[in-house]
């Protein structure tokens, strides 16, 4: 009897362990991810097979207009409605379909959707990468149109002569 308790106890002992270690590792895991995404120039958003955002980094929320944090665990058509995205999306989990260069007028993006594996094959996550199609344009102030562009198209200057009285 006191055996099967010592066996019991070093058991329970391992699974601890074991748990330990998982937990870190997912911690260890999560915080990659998350340098990851904050380290690159293009947006990144983490589907889950369920169509819900898991990750999200602050590119994305600027270039979508979210407010940062409010996508974070909620379905994905929630918050975004662009009708493309949505459907390619939806196609990459159901047909394994990886999608390059998507035009997403609107939002002036281009979109790439890439399907993310287990190591058995099968589609866990999509990674979504959004890139402005004119970042130049989004960062630097746009011209008036009234606003001449030079000074050779500014209009002459009147000079009015005086008659003599």
């Amino acid at each position: 009897y006191f055996n099967i308790a010592q066996n019991l106890k070093t058991l329970f002992s391992l699974y601890k362990s074991f748990d330990n270690m998982k937990t870190a590792r997912i911690v260890l895991e999560a915080s990659t991810i998350r340098q990851l995404m904050n380290s690159v120039s293009e947006g990144l958003i983490l589907v889950s097979k369920d169509a819900v955002v898991t990750h999200l980094n602050h590119v994305a929320e600027h270039d979508l207009g979210l407010i940062p944090g409010e996508c974070i665990g909620q379905a994905i058509s929630r918050k975004i409605n662009n009708e493309i995205l949505l459907e390619s999306l939806e196609k990459t989990f159901e047909f394994d379909t990886k999608f390059v260069d998507l035009d997403i007028k609107e939002d002036n993006l281009l979109v790439s959707i890439s399907p993310l594996k287990d190591k058995f094959g099968d589609t866990i996550r999509t990674l979504i990468m959004l890139k402005l199609k004119n970042p130049e344009s989004a960062t630097s102030p746009t011209k008036k149109a009234s606003e001449p562009k030079d000074k050779k198209d500014l209009p002459a200057k009147k000079t009015s002569k005086k008659k003599p009285s």
